[in-house]
């Protein structure tokens, strides 16, 4: 992990990841037909940083500039079974598709030759898991959005929106108690709240550094630039695809790049 840490990796054999992939394919279109919010954003197809942006940019530019940054701890690997699997029961009626579910979970995992149980958790790793965590944070974006609450989700991170102190306050407790409603626990060392007036804060690869007025013509602005680790993450790729061995055209190394 990026903390230094490990995570246990599910890999399915090759004859489960035909099968999660053929599931996905059947699913992800009934849950992209209405029942996923247009607020999350991670592992869905036309809802990928592009939107994430879009949907920050313009809360911010509402007014909407309290800001609760919420991660949630161990998301992928405590996400509890029979939970999901009700969650599950709402949407799906075809008893073999939420039995094969059910087994995935279950799979469990190697560790130096030995067999490990999972108890709680989706296999990461697993071709299915993220439709899967998307399905179950979907009842926390509903939540949300019922309260009138505006939020980008990413995955299992995200943020919520509000004009004030006091209704940002209130919007990061719903947060919470909907969460551990789910059976899941909020990371209090990664989440906070922010003033975007005077505090920057972080979000997929990007720093958004707060409000200031321009020297020039005092009129307010504020600056998003990628992180250092994005940035040398995206410059680890270009050389990758740049080798000085190599020896094309303009067209194919403008094509690479790209």
């Amino acid at each position: 992990k990026k903390s230094g840490g490990k995570r246990p990796l599910g890999i399915p054999v090759i004859e489960d990841r035909i099968i999660q992939q053929t599931l996905v394919n059947i699913l992800s279109p009934k849950f992209e037909n209405g029942i996923f919010h247009k607020c999350s954003c991670g592992y869905r197809p036309n809802y990928g940083m592009e939107k994430v942006m879009q949907l920050i940019l313009w809360n911010i530019e509402k007014g909407r500039n309290y800001i609760y940054d919420c991660d949630i701890k161990g998301f992928f690997d405590n996400i509890p079974h029979k939970q999901l699997m009700r969650v599950l029961n709402k949407y799906i009626a075809d008893g073999t598709v939420l039995n094969l579910i059910w087994k995935w979970l279950k799979a469990g995992y190697m560790e130096e030759g030995k067999y490990l149980e999972t108890n709680s958790g989706t296999p990461q790793g697993g071709v299915i898991s993220p439709l899967l965590a998307n399905i179950y944070l979907n009842e926390l974006d509903w939540e949300l959005a019922k309260a009138g609450i505006y939020f980008v989700r990413y995955a299992d991170d995200f943020l919520l929106f509000a004009e004030s102190g006091e209704k940002i306050i209130e919007a990061g407790e719903l947060a919470q108690k909907v969460i551990q409603e789910l059976g899941l626990e909020i990371a209090m060392n990664k989440t906070k709240i922010v003033d975007f007036h005077d505090d920057d804060f972080t979000f997929v690869g990007f720093d958004f550094q707060h409000w200031r007025n321009r020297k020039k013509d005092g009129k307010p602005y504020f600056l998003v630039t990628p992180t250092e680790k994005s940035l040398k993450d995206f410059k680890l790729k270009i050389k990758e695809k740049t080798k000085k061995t190599l020896t094309l055209s303009k067209e194919e190394w403008v094509k690479r790049v790209n």
